[in-house]
């Protein structure tokens, strides 16, 4: 189920009515994950992490990402005067690139190069 807009206009009118998300840098992502108690379910390259300016400007994104782009929400909670919102992108991931990371991996983990034939 969509709205009919193309991305950019998708993004405009949520943009107009709720502001911009601020997105937090992969670097906080396992924290933020322990701060929600999901961590050990979920590991760190396979969410986004945003900040809010309201409660509703959290559910409209969420509510659009999940209707658009298959993205469920982990959850949000308060942090400062901002709702930070995990964005879960396993769905996504395991339809097309592959499967999530095995969460237990440690937070700075990194998926080795495949080597080139010689």
């Amino acid at each position: 189920m969509t709205c009919g807009l193309d991305h950019g206009e998708r993004q405009d009118r949520l943009i107009a009515a709720y502001g911009k998300p601020r997105p937090l840098f992969p670097p906080k992502y396992g924290e933020v994950l322990r701060m929600f108690g999901i961590r050990q379910f979920v590991h760190p390259r396979d969410v986004m992490i945003f900040a809010y300016r309201d409660q509703a400007a959290a559910e409209a994104w969420a509510k659009s990402n999940l209707e658009h782009y298959g993205h469920p929400s982990l959850g949000r909670m308060v942090g400062g005067d901002e709702i930070i919102g995990v964005m879960d992108l396993r769905p996504a991931l395991a339809g097309h690139v592959g499967k999530p990371v095995d969460p237990m991996l440690p937070d700075d983990w990194r998926q080795p190069r495949k080597r080139e034939a010689t």
